[in-house]
């Protein structure tokens, strides 16, 4: 190692990750030389190898592609000089980039005038040089062309499972279903469902077998308790007894007036309420309490919300003195949470989560969306064949 090698932090896990007998991730901010480190690896690798396509390297873009092919012959030009360069990540691809040279011409590849035999391509091309190499497991056949916009083919087969809806196959009833929960509107559900297979890469597995109602609706409890964690987390446990007082008197005014509201969900608070989905209505509560219906923070309170007037009673009484009091404090209170932007849109957005549960209508809805997903995708497949396209996720 020289002198200057000493100087790289890291030299010594770069020199590790050169090791083609073992796996690395390499993480490490922009312009510190990762893809150096790798084009340093393929051609270690290059110097081992019978034939060049046995080693494969993928990008995510076809100009990092190119780039790193660039730089690979650009190694092979420089290494034929027998002046090695001084740099030491230079000196260091200058000596592996010779030794697989040598291997080369051991080897007759003649990369040089060959440099596609090179396997450095993106992922969409790898996956199509294997389609093409298997065409009976793929069961693509002859190779189909990739569209980019597939938008078209989504919608044609999305119209094509809305046509089931009169054939009498056994999932029509689950067209029918879906159909009249969205008022008979055809052209919204062909839009849900072609824009579902647009992205069926992500659901796909999870509605392939038999549906558990469990799981999903654990996944519910789970985004709940997520959503209220995040407000619970941004309030200090010292506002607890100002939010009883508040919420105690708010709520215990609605209830003598007989007005209903989410802030009676407040009485006989006894401390923040918790982060789960059994506490949603006294978080429902509290937004409705200190929140506008667009989510800011209240400015001034009324009798909607369970504060009297002051005006309202005969002046000089114990009464009119503690409707000031409440008032004051909630002013106060809120205007030193004023600030706090993320936490009031937290509290927001706690009216538009889901409840835990499925209610059994809510459910026969997924459970026919379910089985009308599995169509189109099957729908999708037989838009593809007759097209002769297909989409970056098929």
């Amino acid at each position: 190692m020289t002198k200057k090698e000493d100087h790289i932090a890291d030299a010594h896990q770069r020199e590790q990750a050169l090791d083609p007998a073992h796996s690395f991730i390499v993480q490490a901010p922009a312009g510190s030389g990762k893809t150096e480190l790798l084009i340093q690896r393929y051609l270690r690798l290059l110097a081992l190898v019978d034939s060049p396509e046995e080693i494969i390297a993928i990008t995510f873009t076809r100009k990092a592609a190119a780039e790193m092919k660039n730089r690979i012959l650009t190694a092979f030009e420089r290494a034929g000089s027998a002046i090695p360069p001084e740099a030491p990540h230079e000196l260091k691809t200058w000596e592996l980039a010779r030794s697989a040279l040598r291997n080369n011409d051991r080897r007759k590849w003649m990369l040089a005038e060959n440099p596609m035999r090179l396997k450095i391509q993106t992922i969409d091309s790898l996956c199509a040089g294997l389609t093409r190499q298997m065409p009976i497991l793929s069961e693509f056949g002859a190779q189909p062309g990739i569209i980019d916009d597939a938008a078209q083919l989504y919608r044609q087969a999305a119209r094509n499972t809305i046509a089931d809806l009169e054939s009498g196959l056994k999932w029509s009833p689950a067209v029918e279903a879906l159909i009249r929960h969205l008022d008979n509107h055809l052209e919204k559900v062909e839009g849900l469902i072609a824009g579902m297979l647009a992205k069926r890469d992500q659901w796909l597995r999870h509605v392939a077998g038999k549906e558990q109602r469990q799981a999903l609706e654990d996944a519910l409890k789970n985004l709940i308790q997520e959503a209220l964690g995040s407000i619970r987390r941004q309030i200090p446990e010292s506002d607890a007894p100002v939010l009883i007082e508040l919420g105690g008197f708010a709520a215990g005014n609605l209830k003598q007036w007989g007005i209903s509201s989410p802030i009676r969900e407040l009485e006989g608070l006894s401390g923040l309420p918790a982060a789960s989905p059994e506490e949603k209505t006294k978080w429902l509560g509290m937004a409705e309490l200190f929140l506008t219906k667009e989510g800011q923070w209240r400015k001034s309170v009324n009798k909607n919300i369970g504060f009297p007037a002051p005006s309202s009673v005969k002046a000089g009484s114990e009464t009119r003195a503690l409707y000031q009091e409440k008032k004051n404090l909630f002013e106060e209170y809120v205007d030193g949470l004023s600030a706090k932007e993320n936490l009031a849109e937290a509290l927001h957005n706690v009216r538009f989560l889901p409840d835990a549960t499925y209610s059994d209508a809510q459910w026969h809805i997924m459970e026919a969306l379910f089985e009308i997903l599995r169509v189109a995708v099957g729908r999708l497949e037989l838009v593809f064949g007759e097209s002769g396209h297909v989409d970056f996720a098929e």
